[in-house]
């Protein structure tokens, strides 16, 4: 590992990666980066249905390690709505990623491209020297 990138400029990379994800940041001590988002959502008179999408990022400076976290949570309440599912899954070992598209009769819906955030900030991890670490076990 010749020269890693600093901190900072990490940790302002994976913020801007997040961002540009769509997702609510929050800047936590020391140096991480969590956030989540509502990717799916769907609902009418009788209940709604809803997919969160939630993660960490976690810095580690004195080893440059970034350890992540990453989660979907699915809630819903009365009589969700009938909703039509396109669910494309790979998984390699304790990664997965799934490309998830739903709709509703009412036309609501969404789109949740679970483990593509993952995938940018461990290719900037990478880029700048450090190590990234996948911890799936583990909640954000």
């Amino acid at each position: 590992m010749s020269n890693p990138a600093s901190a900072t400029e990490l940790f302002n990379t994976l913020l801007e990666l997040a961002k540009s994800a769509g997702i609510d940041t929050q800047v936590g001590e020391p140096k991480s980066v969590a956030g989540q988002c509502t990717a799916i959502r769907a609902k009418w008179l009788l209940g709604a249905r809803k997919v969160k999408y939630s993660f960490r990022c976690l810095l580690d400076e004195a080893s440059y390690q970034v350890r992540f976290r990453e989660s979907i949570n699915e809630s819903s309440w009365g009589i969700p709505p009938l909703t039509f599912t396109v669910e494309k899954t790979s998984q390699s070992g304790t990664r997965v990623t799934q490309d998830r598209t739903d709709k509703s009769l009412s036309g609501e819906g969404g789109h949740l491209p679970f483990g593509d955030l993952r995938e940018a900030c461990e290719q900037a991890t990478r880029a700048a020297g450090w190590t990234f670490t996948f911890e799936p076990s583990k909640s954000p």
